[in-house]
């Protein structure tokens, strides 16, 4: 009888990875032939039978994988689609220009099957590998996100597995696409961490203490009515204008929560609306306009961790959530931490989207969240950016020129016409449509913001350990894939909270190395500072 190597590979996997493995049945067509250098080649059958590897000398296909990649310019980020015996990525993770190998499977049957039969461990236990088992699904394109850094993971190069590819071509074309959006949202991200990258870390340690003396009484429930199942999310489209009847009579049935987003929050407020919730995730000082108007008591702000600190300032009553950066995500784990929330999306109407979810609302309505400019109008009136725009025009640079700016400022993905007027719709904005819409499409997540009050935060503690972490990380060397790829997953956790700010300083002309060394001497600054202030 056939030795089983099920249990020796599952260890040597992530635990939800090995859940799903276990959970799937071994593929019944999945049989296995030695090659003639007596390695085990899985074959499939079907209207003929493939095997996925060579019959002659399956490790020998390594050598060609490395040897083709040697020549590209180092390093080089690896995805393989489809794993079958791993006989030709085996050598992959040893090559110190290799950065990471992530293994997107789009046949789980095929993968238990081999499990079974063939010994893995070493490939799946090396730090540089990471095995998706759902291949194109958002998980496998967060999966490829996670693993990938611009900065330091070099150019991607896609390795599919042709024989599987003939067998499971729908489920490999899949992969591939989720490869490519991975792709295009990393690169677009790089940009906008190079711009944000030391503004984000900075804001989020100087709100650090505040966390503790924030006020997040949530206004769920009253005396005369119960908790409420319906949130209303206001964004500050140019319809918003049209809806405000709707909303006000909306809050005085008292049934719903309002949730404004906080550019949409000086449109309300000059309208009599004071929303129960508002919510900021911009980082940059432009979001203090929103607030010069003032706050109601009533309504508690929710802002991300990394908002300029001079704007919580601004407010009566405040709570802090944690995004997608790896920064915010490392705080929310501390006990009385910031609870997460998903700002993946890229824009606040997303993010104001999962806060209703995370509250427990059963169905959330949306309100001047138009993703697209009609008529070339980029905002409803009694927004910031009238104003704004008015303070600056002069003779030969109009408010008009400056709202037309705005509205041409990213390519069009679109321009119809509807009602006799055109809409024009940028790539960002389609963009940011689409997430939300996926978003609303997922099940409610798990994790709900309903501690009332919230744990008491501990941030001395919480920074002295950052601070430690950072003085314990290991000399960085000259070949940062390799560096990166040592490092304990401790080490990579806190490295990954300072990359974006290394972005910023990789876009002033520094070298990986030394804008990797300037971050993590930018946040001991940062820290040092802060425990200073506050303590």
């Amino acid at each position: 009888m056939a030795r089983s190597f099920l249990a020796e590979n599952l260890s040597s996997l992530p635990s939800d990875v090995a859940e799903e493995i276990v959970a799937s049945l071994p593929d019944p067509r999945v049989s296995f032939r030695p090659a003639r250098s007596h390695d085990l080649v899985p074959v499939v059958s079907g209207d003929r039978a493939r095997p996925l590897h060579s019959l002659v000398s399956p490790r020998e296909e390594a050598n060609h994988t490395v040897r083709r990649l040697e020549r590209c310019a180092p390093p080089v980020f690896v995805v393989a689609v489809g794993l079958g015996a791993g006989y030709h990525l085996r050598r992959l993770p040893r090559q110190p220009w290799v950065s990471s190998v992530v293994v997107v499977e789009p046949a789980l049957g095929i993968l238990r099957a081999v499990v079974e039969r063939i010994d893995l461990t070493d490939f799946f236990s090396h730090p540089k590998v990471r095995l998706v088992p759902v291949a194109g699904t958002p998980r496998s394109e967060q999966a490829i996100l996670d693993a990938y850094h611009p900065l330091f993971s070099g150019n991607i190069h896609t390795i599919p597995l042709r024989a599987l590819a003939a067998i499971e071509p729908r489920s490999v074309n899949a992969a591939v696409s989720a490869i490519e959006r991975a792709v295009a949202s990393a690169s677009g991200d790089f940009s906008t961490q190079g711009a944000f990258g030391r503004q984000w870390l900075r804001n989020a340690l100087f709100n650090i203490p505040r966390i503790a003396g924030a006020n997040p009484s949530l206004p769920l429930r009253s005396p005369r009515r119960p908790q409420r199942s319906k949130a209303l999310v206001t964004a500050a489209g140019p319809s918003l204008e049209d809806e405000i009847p709707r909303i006000r009579s909306t809050q005085r049935c008292g049934d719903t929560l309002i949730i404004a987003t906080d550019t949409s929050l000086p449109a309300l407020r000059s309208a009599g609306i004071e929303p129960d919730f508002l919510i900021m995730i911009d980082s940059q000082m432009i979001s203090y306009h929103h607030l010069l108007g003032g706050v109601s008591e009533k309504t508690l702000c929710v802002f991300e961790l990394s908002v300029p600190p001079a704007v919580v300032r601004l407010v009566p009553r405040y709570l802090f959530v944690a995004g997608t950066h790896p920064f915010s995500r490392y705080v929310s784990l501390f006990p009385g931490g910031p609870p997460a929330i998903d700002t993946t999306g890229g824009n606040v109407t997303h993010a104001a989207v999962d806060l209703a979810r995370r509250l427990g609302v059963d169905k959330v309505f949306l309100v001047g969240a138009d993703f697209s400019y009609p008529s070339g109008k980029p905002y409803a009136r009694g927004t910031y950016v009238y104003p704004y725009v008015h303070a600056r025009s002069h003779r030969t640079r109009r408010s008009l020129t400056q709202l037309m700016e705005l509205v041409f400022r990213d390519p069009l993905a679109t321009r119809r016409r509807t009602n006799g007027a055109l809409v024009y719709v940028p790539h960002t904005m389609e963009r940011y449509r689409k997430a939300v819409a996926a978003l609303l499409c997922t099940p409610p997540p798990r994790a709900e913001i309903k501690r009332n009050p919230l744990q008491p935060f501990d941030w001395h503690g919480a920074l002295h350990r950052y601070l430690r972490s950072l003085h314990a990380l290991p000399v960085i060397g000259e070949n940062i894939a390799d560096y990166l790829g040592r490092l304990t997953p401790e080490s990579r956790r806190i490295i990954a909270t300072i990359l974006p700010s290394a972005v910023f300083f990789l876009q002033k002309g520094l070298d990986a190395r030394t804008a990797l060394s300037r971050s993590v001497s930018t946040a001991v600054r940062y820290c040092d500072w802060v425990v200073r202030e506050f303590s």
